[in-house]
C-alpha cells in the first residue's frame, strides 16, 4: 500500500508539474515528506526494505486512451488525433503485441539496415536459397521479409488481435475519422 501510494504521488507530480525529463521529476519537491522524490525515494527503501527506482515516465496530453494490463505489470497510453471509441482496443493491443514503432516512418535506417542484413544472412544460410542470384534475393526476398518485420514491430502495419483479417491501422480507419499519433508502453 505505501509503495502505491508512493508510486501515484509520483504520477500525480509527473502530470501537474510536467517535468523535462526524468532528473527533473527527481529534483521536484514531494508533497507533505519536506523534501524532493529521490529524497523520498531513498526513504522508501528504507521503510519497504526493498530497492526502488524510478527509471521512466511518459506524458501525453489530448486525445489519450490507458489501459492497464494484468494489475498494474504492462502500462500503455494511445494519443490520438480525436477522441476514438477504438482506443481502449488499440491500447490492449499495444500491451499484448508490443510494436516497437507507430509506423514504418518511425524505424530507424540503421534498424532496417541491421534487419536487411539478418535476412540476407538467413537466406544465404537457408540450403534451398544459398544458390538464388544475389538480385533475386535483394529485390525479390529481402522486401517480402522486410514487410514481415513491419508487420510485427510497427503498430498500425501489425494484425488486429481481435480480426486478422485487419490491420490495427485499417481497424481504427474503419472506427472514425480519429488517427494514433504516438503510444507509449511500460512493462
Amino acid at each position: 500500500e505505501k509503495f502505491v501510494t508512493f508510486a501515484n504521488t509520483i504520477a500525480e507530480i509527473a502530470a501537474k508539474e510536467n517535468p523535462a525529463d526524468l532528473e527533473a521529476l527527481m529534483a521536484m519537491e514531494y508533497p507533505g515528506f519536506g523534501g524532493t522524490v529521490e529524497d523520498k525515494r531513498k526513504d522508501m527503501i528504507l521503510v519497504i526494505g526493498e530497492n526502488i527506482n524510478v527509471r521512466r515516465f511518459a506524458r501525453m496530453e489530448g486525445a489519450c486512451s490507458p489501459y492497464i494490463h494484468d494489475k498494474g505489470r504492462i502500462g500503455v497510453i494511445v494519443k490520438f488525433t480525436e477522441p476514438a471509441s477504438c482506443g481502449k482496443f488499440v491500447a490492449m493491443q499495444v500491451a499484448s503485441m508490443a510494436p516497437k514503432y507507430l509506423d514504418r516512418t518511425q524505424v530507424p535506417a540503421e534498424d532496417v539496415e541491421k534487419e536487411t542484413e539478418i535476412i540476407i544472412a538467413q537466406i544465404k544460410n537457408d540450403p534451398k536459397n544459398a544458390n538464388k542470384p544475389e538480385n533475386i534475393i535483394k529485390e525479390r526476398m529481402v522486401p517480402g521479409k522486410l514487410e514481415k518485420f513491419y508487420a510485427a514491430n510497427c503498430l498500425v502495419d501489425q494484425e488486429y488481435f481481435i480480426d486478422d483479417s485487419k490491420t490495427v491501422g485499417k481497424f481504427v480507419a474503419s472506427e472514425g475519422s480519429a488517427r494514433i499519433v504516438d503510444f507509449v508502453r511500460f512493462e
